[in-house]
């Protein structure tokens, strides 16, 4: 049986993974790897002396805690910790392909989604070491996918799978329980959409319930002092950004300076500029070294998947499939999140990884079928012309 070519693309981005762990885990630290990424391997060392875990809270607590664990019965590896990293990522690029496929992407399609994201530079760079990326990575890929699985199959009982996800997802960070409670509401509209609008609203409340309140009452507790949002999630926005500015005064990848404004039009523009300059910068003019070329062609990259999905929707390509919608809005949603608390392009780079996959999706997922169709009806045009000229 011939290989299809989106699983070379596949295997060729996870050889490149193992080359960054390789390197990373023998030769010293790879590129993006000699800060947090040492760190958080050094935190799971001290968990796995003794099994003296960190206190539970939201963020890198709960990986450095599995870490340790998986440390304390195997060996204490960096390259173990990043090959785990690696697989991590594997899993989540064939999701990717699952996706596509419910969506009815063209092999063509799924193949140029899968080299791109075998490619993307800022993924095998991050996805490859210890971090919490690759793993934010897959657990919001899972839950992107049991959403559309939901919409698909119409099942409610998928919510289980799904809420397991947002809960992995969420305690790696906060952004990603935002997120995923997003996504579990998209998920009843698109479900009542499949049902028209019927939905067995006891069943899922009687099944979910002895999952989701835990979970919910665990994250909510924790939240409640890892992050204050005591006077709003802006506020707490400004508040960090001020102090990352500080620390990182006279930065040269520092996009933003001041986050000052007064009144609603000055914080509706620093919204926007924020999320203007989180995207995109580097501009061309802002480049100076070889690391900020590789982030202004991601700019250029996501830019360009923007106007694809824009192009699509303007020719109507996408039928009546809703959930496009939905994971556009994942994307956008998740990118927002993180602009509110970013301030230089380096950082944004990391922080673009884990939900590049839904823009790939939104801009590959053209059913094949709508193209055929539209082929079919050009083609019945054209002979019904030339019938009509030999009459």
């Amino acid at each position: 049986m011939e290989l299809k070519k989106y699983i070379l693309a596949i295997y060729f981005g996870f050889l490149m993974h193992l080359i960054i762990a390789i390197w990373n885990g023998f030769f010293g630290s790879s590129p993006g790897a000699d800060m947090d990424a040492a760190g958080l391997f050094g935190f799971a060392i001290d968990v796995s002396t003794d099994l003296e875990f960190e206190d539970f809270e939201i963020g890198y607590v709960p990986y450095i805690n599995l870490l340790g664990i998986i440390f304390h019965y195997t060996i204490p590896s960096l390259f173990l910790g990043s090959l785990i990293s690696c697989f991590a990522w594997l899993w989540s690029s064939h999701i990717l392909i699952k996706i596509l496929d419910l969506m009815g992407a063209t092999s063509r399609a799924k193949f140029q989604a899968a080299l791109i994201n075998s490619l993307y530079p800022a993924s095998i760079l991050f996805t490859s070491v210890t971090l919490r990326e690759p793993f934010q990575l897959l657990f919001l890929t899972l839950s992107v996918y049991s959403m559309i699985k939901i919409y698909k199959t119409g099942n409610p009982f998928r919510f289980i799978n799904l809420i397991a996800y947002v809960f992995l997802m969420g305690v790696l960070h906060g952004a990603y329980l935002i997120t995923g409670i997003a996504i579990l509401a998209m998920s009843f509209i698109l479900l009542a959409v499949k049902n028209n609008y019927k939905i067995p609203y006891a069943k899922i409340f009687f099944y979910t319930s002895f999952i989701a309140l835990p979970f919910i009452y665990l994250i909510t507790w924790t939240f409640s002092f890892s992050y204050d949002f005591s006077d709003g999630i802006v506020a707490a926005a400004v508040s960090y950004q001020d102090g990352a500015l500080n620390d990182g005064e006279g930065a040269r990848a520092n996009y933003k300076s001041v986050t000052d404004f007064s009144g609603i039009s000055g914080l509706l523009t620093f919204i926007f500029f924020g999320f203007v300059q989180y995207m995109f910068k580097p501009f061309v003019w802002d480049v100076a070294s070889p690391l900020d070329i590789i982030v202004m062609l991601e700019g250029f990259l996501r830019f360009y998947l923007l106007w694809r999905v824009y192009k699509n929707f303007k020719n109507r390509s996408f039928g009546g499939d809703l959930s496009w919608i939905f994971v556009l809005l994942i994307f956008l949603l998740n990118e927002f999140i993180w602009s509110l608390g970013t301030i230089n392009w380096g950082t944004a780079m990391r922080h673009h990884v884990p939900v590049f996959f839904c823009l790939l999706i939104v801009a590959f997922c053209v059913p094949g079928e709508s193209r055929s169709l539209k082929f079919n009806k050009g083609h019945r045009a054209s002979v019904d012309i030339n019938i009509t000229s030999k009459e």
